[in-house]
């Protein structure tokens, strides 16, 4: 439901009960106005949704639709007659991670180091934990006088600042592209202004980013640690998301631990979409989309690459060699990448990808399509032979890849593991493991079973 009027309670009630006037039965509803809301609108509006039997699970309102309208060429020509430029700073992230309007859950003593701690400062993070969501909370609440950057041109950065004149500059994502902090600095001492950055980063690219903003003490670097499953929980039930107790530790379980990837996973099982959810391809779909478009066409053999890697991933020299791309692209496309909250760092140089559902429809459309590449040259690099051969056969049990492709892997491993996740796929699979399996066949005796 869309509306430009005064009476946005008025209009939503008046939509909603049009439809039930055409006997059309109560669903989920998003409301997009063009009018700023205060919290207790929002409330009133979600309030009357529920009365009317139905769930208002997202709001875009003026700030969202203007920004919106503001970053597409042809709307901002024809509907608002401007060029089209995208604004040097911005109350709305330069992102497409969902951003729903809810109260952050697990983070109260992140956002109060947010508040105290001034000057130049960064916060770290393994992807999907929040990082931007608690600094949007926080413009949103108007707690902060703060914008994001928005933009990279050094000119219209330099009229922002001077138009906008915020307290607070937030760089999300500071680790792909470090020399803008160094830019920032430079024209807040050309332009004497008196404005603090807070950079944004994942854990691997701390280093940098301290190093561009000149070098900061420990007691203005802050980590934001993943949350118990409990808050994750949490998290989904305050996005609407309400489903009996196996679903929700389901989902749960997809989500890593990380509050980011939780409400990208709500916003996909409220759209309906719980079978792509269940098998990994919603994620996997939405993910992509955004990735080939504004990373690197090449992300997702590049994502499939650390996905083979299983739990201990992939090392970035392993992944490089293997696709025989230069390092400089890999590093800034692993960057990228790392924004959609699925690539973690399991240590220096070392990425795998989460959840498991991904991964493995990942390696599902990359490596065991018709057409896809030779997947044995990297499978003997990564971390884990076993751990990779035990994500091929999760992969290809879902594909329905003939069990004697993966036969000759799964002779090779030393891990019961393996040949048990093996022979549950079938009841070839399972005959051959009791003619193959090395050592005392009760290891795998259930799972042939």
């Amino acid at each position: 439901m869309c509306t430009t009027g005064k009476d946005v309670i008025g209009n939503l009630t008046s939509s909603l009960d049009s439809r039930l006037k055409l006997e059309r039965p109560p669903g989920k509803v998003v409301l997009a106005t063009s009018r700023r809301l205060t919290p207790r609108t929002r409330f009133n509006l979600e309030e009357r949704a529920r009365s009317k039997g139905f769930r208002l699970i997202q709001i875009f309102e003026q700030e969202g639709v203007a920004d919106r309208l503001y970053r597409n060429s042809r709307w901002c020509k024809e509907l608002l007659g401007l060029p089209g430029l995208a604004p040097a700073l911005s109350v709305v992230p330069p992102t497409r991670r969902p951003l729903i309007d809810l109260e952050p859950i697990g983070r109260d003593a992140d956002l109060e180091w947010l508040l105290e701690t001034r000057e130049d400062r960064v916060l770290t993070g393994e992807p999907g934990s929040g990082k931007t969501f608690l600094a949007y909370y926080l413009m949103r609440k108007k707690e902060w006088d703060a914008l994001f950057l928005a933009g990279a041109d050094e000119a219209a950065i330099s009229a922002a600042l001077r138009d906008q004149r915020p307290s607070i500059v937030v760089v999300d994502d500071a680790h792909v592209n470090p020399t803008i902090l160094e830019k920032l600095v430079r024209l807040r001492r050309a332009m004497t202004a008196d404005f603090a950055v807070l950079a944004m980063t994942w854990e691997g690219g701390k280093e940098q980013v301290t190093e561009a903003l000149g070098g900061l003490p420990d007691s203005r670097v802050r980590k934001l640690q993943p949350l118990a499953r409990q808050k994750i929980l949490e998290v989904f039930q305050s996005a609407g998301v309400e489903e009996d107790n196996v679903t929700m530790r389901y989902l749960v379980d997809q989500a890593s631990n990380k509050p980011g990837l939780a409400i990208t996973i709500a916003v996909l099982w409220l759209q309906d979409a719980w079978q792509e959810v269940v098998n990994g391809t919603a994620l996997r779909r939405n993910l992509l989309a955004f990735f080939q478009e504004s990373v690197d066409s090449y992300s997702a053999d590049i994502l499939a690459a650390f996905s083979l890697g299983g739990d201990p991933g992939a090392s970035l020299e392993s992944v490089r060699g293997y696709l025989g791309i230069d390092l400089p692209r890999i590093r800034r496309v692993t960057a990228g990448l790392a924004a959609g909250g699925v690539l973690s760092e399991v240590e220096r140089g070392i990425l795998a990808v989460w959840p498991r559902l991904l991964r493995y429809a990942l390696v599902r459309e990359v490596f065991l399509s018709p057409s896809g590449p030779d997947y044995r040259p990297l499978l003997d690099k990564v971390e884990s032979f076993e751990e990779g051969v035990e994500t091929l056969i999760a992969a290809g049990h879902v594909a329905q890849k003939p069990s004697w492709e993966l036969q000759p892997l799964v002779a090779r491993t030393d891990s019961p593991r393996a040949w048990k996740a093996f022979a549950f796929t079938g009841e070839d699979a399972a005959q051959w493991v009791l003619n193959n399996y090395p050592r005392d066949l009760l290891d795998v005796a259930d799972s042939c079973l």
